[in-house]
C-alpha cells in the first residue's frame, strides 16, 4: 500500500487527499515511509477555530455562524478524507425541515467516526447535537409567523419585540453550547495528526457576510424595542 510523501500515512491508490494530513497527494505516492519522513518539517494545518472566535462570531452573526461552521467543517472533512461530499449543499439542507436533522446527524456521525478511528477522545453526543440544532432552526421558522414576520403583517408591540429579542438570545446560547462542545473535539483530532501543526483558520468571506447580516439584525431588533415609530413600520 502506498504512503503519503508528506506524513507517511498509508493511503489508497485511488485517494487524491491524504487521510492523515489532508494534503493533496501527488500522482504517485512513495512506498517507503522512512524516506517520506526524511527532511519534512511539520505541516501547518489551518483548521483551528478557537472558542473566542466561536463566541464572537456567533454573537455578531445572531447565531448564523452555525451555518458557516457546518460549511467549513464539512469542507475540511472532504479535503481531509477525499470523500466526495458537497459542503454548500450540505449546509443548505439545514434550512429544510426534518431532512436537515438527518444531515446534521450524518455530519456529527462522520466527524465522530474520524476521532474514534484515530483513537482520539470524543466527548460530544450525536443525539444531543441534533437536538441542539433543532432549537435555533425551529425558532427561525417560528419568527416568520410572529407579528411583523414574513407571514404575519400585524403590528409589532413592545412586548413581542422584547420576547423576540429574548428568544434570539436563547437561540444564540444554544448554538454556542453546541459549537463550544463539538469544535474542541474536532480541533483535538486535527492536532493529533502526524507531523502537523494546527493553526487558526483564516477569516473567510462567509464569516464577514454573516457578521454583517447579524449586526443589521441586531440593529433592527434593538430599534424595535426602543422606537415605537420603528415598530409601526415593521
Amino acid at each position: 500500500m502506498p504512503f503519503c510523501p508528506y506524513c507517511a500515512h498509508q493511503v489508497e491508490s485511488a485517494h487524491i487527499f491524504c487521510g492523515g494530513c489532508g494534503k493533496a497527494l501527488p500522482a504517485e505516492s512513495t512506498a517507503d515511509p522512512e524516506e517520506a519522513l526524511t527532511g519534512q518539517p511539520p505541516r501547518t494545518l489551518a483548521y483551528g477555530i478557537s472558542p473566542t472566535r466561536i463566541l464572537v462570531m456567533t454573537l455578531l452573526s445572531d447565531g448564523l455562524y452555525l451555518f458557516y461552521w457546518f460549511y467549513i467543517t464539512w469542507q475540511q472533512y472532504r479535503d481531509h478524507t477525499g470523500n466526495q461530499v458537497f459542503p454548500m449543499w450540505h449546509t443548505l439542507t439545514l434550512t429544510v425541515p426534518i431532512y436537515g436533522l438527518f444531515r446534521t446527524h450524518a455530519h456529527m456521525r462522520a466527524l465522530k467516526q474520524l476521532m474514534l478511528d484515530a483513537g482520539v477522545l470524543c466527548s460530544f453526543s450525536i443525539g444531543w447535537a441534533v437536538a441542539l440544532v433543532l432549537i435555533p432552526i425551529s425558532w427561525r421558522y417560528t419568527k416568520l409567523f410572529l407579528n411583523g414576520g414574513f407571514f404575519n403583517s400585524a403590528e409589532v408591540s413592545f412586548g413581542s419585540a422584547v420576547i423576540i429579542a429574548m428568544l434570539d438570545l436563547a437561540s444564540i446560547a444554544v448554538v454556542l453550547g453546541l459549537l463550544l462542545n463539538v469544535q474542541p473535539n474536532l480541533s483535538r483530532y486535527w492536532a493529533s495528526l502526524d507531523n502537523v501543526t494546527l493553526v487558526d483558520l483564516n477569516v473567510g468571506a462567509g464569516e464577514i457576510i454573516l457578521a454583517v447580516i447579524g449586526v443589521l439584525t441586531w440593529i433592527i431588533t434593538l430599534a424595535a424595542i426602543i422606537s415605537p415609530a420603528f415598530r409601526a413600520n415593521l
